[in-house]
């Protein structure tokens, strides 16, 4: 509630009585709202970031390095979003337009939604799919067998994010 009110502050502090319990959507909050503290600094927010990281980030062992196949520029790049919020009115107004005037002739457009989303948003893009069922790893297997040459997690922070999957690599640049 304090942090919905602008009352960054207090959210913080809220947070810090609530890190015992080790909650990724809590210190995910948290880390958020750091980034909205004018007080904070950038080692603040380095901390913080790497604190989250080193505990709900960690790369799943048993799936080893990213193959990195050769890119030979004769077929497309292959681009990826993943998003637990595509159907919010930040996406749909900023990240929505990228998307839409990605130069099609070049670019390959997938997306992948921890929830169905809206026909609309969907079309957008030259391949979508739900993936909230799916575990990091078998996240990642997908991402390799689609053949994704840069992937990009834009949930941050937020619930139903990707990070683990990130951090192992489901993509050669990301």
């Amino acid at each position: 509630i304090y942090y919905a009110r602008g009352q960054i502050d207090e959210a913080l502090q809220m947070w810090r009585r609530a890190e015992s319990l080790g909650d990724q959507n809590i210190d995910g909050m948290a880390a958020q709202a750091m980034l909205m503290s004018p007080t904070a600094t950038y080692e603040d927010l380095g901390r913080i970031q790497a604190r989250w990281a080193e505990k709900y980030a960690k790369p799943l062992v048993e799936l080893g390095g990213c193959p990195v196949p050769p890119y030979d520029g004769r077929r497309k790049i292959r681009v990826a979003y993943f998003c637990a919020w595509f159907e919010s009115d930040v996406f749909k107004s900023i990240l929505g337009q990228v998307i839409r005037h990605a130069d099609r002739s070049k670019f390959e457009i997938h997306g992948y939604s921890a929830s169905p989303v809206s026909g609309e948003i969907a079309a957008d893009f030259d391949s979508f799919k739900v993936t909230g069922s799916l575990s990091d790893a078998d996240f990642v297997r997908l991402v390799r067998a689609d053949g994704v040459d840069i992937c990009n997690e834009i949930t941050g922070f937020s619930p139903f994010n990707r990070f683990s999957a990130m951090a192992s690599r489901c993509a050669p640049v990301q």
